[in-house]
């Protein structure tokens, strides 16, 4: 991941970012859970599910996938 995270707001109670990549693309309106999955994975997916997920990131994993 090359990029940056901004705020981006909030909806219904729910803070939410974007992500703005180097090559010039952007996500828009990922919910917290959807950055961090992301960050783990490598890999965004919408998913309104991971709003309140595990925010505990190894150290070493973050690092390991930027």
């Amino acid at each position: 991941m090359n990029g940056t995270i901004t705020p981006a707001g909030e909806h219904e109670n729910h803070k939410m970012y974007t992500i703005w990549f180097k090559d010039g693309k952007v996500i828009d309106y990922a919910y917290k859970g959807e950055v961090i999955n992301y960050i783990k994975t490598g890999t965004f997916e919408y998913d309104d599910f991971l709003e309140m997920p595990d925010t505990s990131i190894d150290e070493e994993d973050f690092y390991s996938k930027n």
